[in-house]
Formats: C-alpha cells, structure tokens, sequence
C-alpha cells in the first residue's frame, strides 16, 4: 500500500489498516488519507491516538515490554530500557532485526525523550548485548527465550501467548519515562469511492462490542474505556505509558532508522 502511494498510484481500496502508527504516517505524509469525522468516536478512542487533522486513529495497542526467560532471570532484575545497555547484559539480549518497523518506532520514541546523542549511545550498547543473531519476528524472539538462546527481549506485547508460561512479562520505566506503546489503526484512504461507508466501518471498529470481540481474539489492548483487555493482559496489570501523543512517539522515525544504522544496528 504505501509503495503504492510513493509511486503516485491509488489503491483499489477504501480503508487502510496498519499495525504500526509509522505506517499510517507514511501514508498521510503521502496525502494517500482523508479526514473522517472524529465526533463519533471521541469517546472511544483517545485524542492522544489519533491524527490531529482526523485523517487516522487508533484501534488497538500494544506494549513494548521486555519479556525474561523465568529461569534464567528475576523480574526485580529489571528496570529500565537503558539498563540493557549495561555490561550485566552482554549475550544475554535476543535482539530483533533493523529493519522491524516496531524496532524503529521504539528507537523513534526514544529519541523524543532522550534525544539523539543519548539513544545513539545507547543504541551501541544495547545492540552489542545482542545474543547471536537477530531474530527475524517478535514471535521468533519469545521463541528463542523459550529455548534458552537468550535471557531476555523487548517485545510487543500481542505476541506472546498464554501458553507461554516460562516467559515473565515486564513494564520497563514505570519510575521514569513510560512504557512504549504502538497502535494498530485505520483511516480513509483519499482515493476512496465510499468514503462515509469506510468512515462508518473504521467508527464500528471502535464501538464496545466490536472492541471486546477483537482484543479477546488478537491479544492486543482495546481503546475503548468500557472494555477490559484479556484476561492474559489483565494478570500482567496495569502499566503507566510514555507521555507521548503517537505523533510525538513516531516523529523521529527517519532520524531512528539513520541512527540505527550508524550505531551498528543492521
């Protein structure tokens, strides 16, 4: 879809749906969206989780948390995103490729909060803790924790699943700057024959049935204030966020992924 909009060509579709804020960026930075009317879903979605011209928003989220193999590694042992950069971690990290557009969001977001000087630095570190190679998934990183390749990850928290009962689940930088969390969106794509239908099908995404049904099913965190996440999400309990709107969290983005690269992330 977004080499389609990069090439000036318009998708045969009405809606666009993406499992990363970085996605729908691209394609409002490609003028491939139209604004919807946000009225209807002020109460479901958080203004922070969307688009301050109404041209996307968020549907669901997820949590960037590091994961831990329970028998290599104490929860109390963790803390921050930071702390892995230190020595205690070195070939213990399962790291995820430089290419992942999960990986480049988090970076992005660091860098809001950081800045660039300190997540380069840190970016070094980090990725030089790395256990092995990179693994090509977040489902291949909790599958090498599971067996043994490595001790810990920073993972999305809808890929991990309840039968994952080796791996503990932890909210870094609850005493400084947040969790990380991404969303999976919609908007209306401008080349939309339907445009009021496509608004109302991504508005009934939002509604509380449709929300309870879809988040019991994909293991990602609903919006919608009236509906509880699974019951998995619920035993982790809750978590404080970055106190960053999605633009904010993703602004960086080419900034991210030049740093990444330049810091030995490939």
């Amino acid at each position: 879809m977004i080499s389609q909009l990069e090439n000036g060509e318009d998708p045969e579709a009405d809606v666009y749906l993406s499992k990363d804020v970085t996605y729908l960026q691209k394609a409002q930075a490609e003028d491939g969206l139209q604004a919807m009317d946000m009225e209807a879903v002020s109460e479901n979605v958080p203004k922070e989780l969307r688009a301050e011209n109404n041209e996307w928003m968020g549907l669901t989220k997820n949590a960037r948390v590091i994961l831990y193999n329970k028998e290599k590694v104490e929860g109390e042992a963790l803390s921050t995103y930071e702390a892995l950069g230190e020595d205690e971690w070195d070939g213990r990290i399962v790291g995820g490729t430089f290419n992942s557009v999960y990986n480049q969001s988090f970076i992005a977001s660091l860098i809001t909060i950081n800045g660039t000087e300190s997540t380069y630095a840190w970016v070094k570190d980090y990725v030089g803790n790395f256990a092995g190679e990179q693994e090509k998934s977040e489902r291949d990183k909790v599958d090498a924790l599971l067996t043994g390749e490595g001790d810990v990850a920073v993972v999305n928290s809808q890929y991990v699943l309840p039968t994952d009962e080796q791996v503990g689940v932890f909210f870094p930088n609850q005493d400084t700057s947040g969790t990380h969390i991404n969303v999976s969106g919609a908007g209306v794509l401008k080349a939309s024959t339907q445009p009021d239908k496509a608004s109302a099908f991504i508005t009934f995404l939002t509604e509380e049935q449709q929300q309870e049904q879809w988040t019991q099913e994909n293991g990602e965190y609903p919006l919608h204030p009236e509906v509880n996440p699974a019951e998995m999400l619920q035993s982790w309990g809750e978590f404080e966020e970055q106190d960053l709107t999605l633009a904010e969290r993703s602004q960086n983005h080419s900034e991210a992924v030049m740093l990444m690269e330049e810091a030995g992330w490939y």
